[in-house]
């Protein structure tokens, strides 16, 4: 089976989790039986586009042998949980051919989305967080399973970008996933950042929203969940996305804080909270790009950037929506609201006039505000031995060119360190190989994130390149991943600024 990138099996190791609310059994799905409309039988693996939001249908794992196996094989486990701001996406994107010649097996696989992965109305009939849950279900499935794949039940890495590296730091606080995974990495976000967690109240709401333009208005919240029920996840898809205010902001879903009187809650505190440790403390891999903020700002390019204007002269407005903080700081009145956003005008913009020729302040304020303090947080307060980076290498295609109104920046956006550990064909369909830089810089990463997954620590024993030591909390070094990379010190002087801000989700 050597080098084959997927199952190849008559019979594929599927989880079938598709129902709003419910868990169809993995028996059901052998059977080819069928529940509330959705097939369960057969069902691909579906790749869902950067624009399509159509919410996943099926949990399909699949397992990549990266080299040749050895039925006496124990290789290290890598459980990849793909990002897209738990709306869309799929784990077949990520193909792992720069992983071949290494002795690792790499799990993919989908889990529930949007509607169906994260509504929550109330704690007895529809608590959310399923898509969590079908993740955990994953991993209960590599520790019972893999050994008949060559893989080592005690040696699993959780790994993930953006969403997916949320999903990762949650899992290290869910009781439900602890023992299941023993390392992890997270590029690009955190269960801290502001937009991980939405309060139950705001979760709340947006379900009763969602409920009532679907026709489901009764006297009780059970009825109004069996009506759900029945309406095509097509359907509750395209309503959902009326609940966005500007520009496909606020961010709709995400993983909310359970009662724990839920029916096996994934999580019933929030990473916030002072009480709160880490189920079981382990290796930790954390960054981000070096221009994170660069995505998002190339998508209010259009019309020549008139969205940009619209920003800079609606900024009381649009500054809560597109951070979020509007609606998952907590922030009772509209004078709350209105005081963050004049502090955040002020320390990124002064008195200047926001707008196209104000890109790079922008940039950095998404960056800082999304991504970087939260993982800055995370790192502070994590314990056990955790390695920092900053990936800082602009590959000859980005992320940012996905939009259509691509602006060259001038360093890697969010999810660009993607390129250098996948070959991403769903998502850059017309792309040549790597360029030499290109290549120098993911076998790197390949051989860096290979040595952590297999032993917990990414130095290569025999290398040119700079020792990447742990991080200590007087200062954070990070590894500098680029074609010449480095190890230097951390130059981030925001952290008061958001503290004072009380920058992060309330649980209610």
């Amino acid at each position: 089976m050597g080098g084959v990138p997927k199952f190849c099996g008559h019979d594929p190791p599927i989880v079938a989790l598709v129902v709003l609310g419910m868990i169809v059994g993995e028996s059901s799905f052998r059977e080819g039986k069928h529940s509330q409309g959705y097939r369960l039988a057969g069902t691909p693996d579906i790749f869902y586009t950067m624009s399509s939001s159509v919410a996943i249908r099926s949990t399909q794992i699949e397992i990549c042998f990266l080299n040749q196996l050895d039925p006496n094989d124990k290789l290290p486990v890598i459980v990849w949980i793909h990002g897209g701001e738990f709306e869309i996406g799929g784990g077949s994107t990520y193909e792992p051919y720069y992983f071949l010649d290494k002795r690792l097996v790499l799990i993919t696989f989908n889990y529930r989305l949007n509607v169906l992965g994260f509504m929550h109305l109330d704690d007895e009939f529809l608590s959310g967080n399923y898509g969590m849950k079908d993740q955990v279900m994953v991993l209960r499935w590599v520790q019972k399973y893999i050994y008949l794949f060559g893989g080592n039940k005690e040696k699993v890495t959780l790994a993930g970008s953006s969403a997916g590296a949320v999903s990762v730091n949650w899992h290290m606080y869910s009781p439900q996933s602890s023992g299941l995974f023993h390392q992890a990495i997270c590029q690009s976000g955190t269960a801290k950042s502001i937009w991980a967690q939405i309060p139950r109240h705001v979760a709340q709401k947006r379900a009763n929203a969602i409920a009532t333009m679907a026709g489901c208005v009764f006297q009780s919240i059970k009825e109004n969940v069996e009506c759900l029920r029945q309406v095509p996840a097509e359907d509750l898809v395209r309503i959902s996305k009326s609940l966005r205010i500007w520009k496909d902001n606020p961010l709709t879903f995400g993983v909310v804080v359970e009662s724990p009187t839920s029916d096996e809650p994934f999580v019933t505190t929030s990473p916030w909270t002072s009480t709160v440790s880490f189920t079981t403390e382990k290796p930790l891999m954390i960054g981000f790009t070096s221009d994170e903020g660069g995505l998002t700002v190339n998508g209010l390019l259009e019309d020549q950037g008139k969205a940009l204007e619209e920003l800079g002269e609606n900024y009381k407005r649009l500054f809560p929506v597109l951070m979020t903080y509007q609606f998952n700081m907590g922030l009772i009145s509209e004078e709350a609201v209105l005081k963050v956003t004049e502090k955040i005008r002020e320390r990124y913009f002064k008195q200047e006039k926001i707008g196209k020729s104000t890109f790079t302040q922008i940039k950095e304020m998404l960056a800082d505000s999304q991504v970087i303090y939260d993982t800055v947080q995370t790192l502070e307060k994590y314990k056990s031995p955790k390695y920092f980076y900053i990936y800082s290498h602009r590959n000859k295609h980005t992320f940012a060119e996905l939009e259509s109104n691509f602006l060259d920046t001038s360093g890697p956006v969010h999810s660009d360190d993607l390129i250098s550990l996948f070959k991403l064909q769903n998502i850059f369909p017309d792309a040549e190989e790597l360029d030499e830089a290109d290549m120098k810089v993911s076998e790197l990463m390949i051989n860096l994130w290979t040595n952590f997954i297999t032993k917990g620590d990414p130095n290569l024993e025999t290398s040119s390149e700079p020792k990447w030591n742990p991080v200590n909390n007087d200062e954070l070094y990070f590894y500098k991943i680029d074609v010449n990379p480095t190890f230097e010190k951390l130059d981030w002087e925001k952290s008061n600024f958001y503290e004072d801000l009380e920058w992060h989700s309330k649980t209610n």
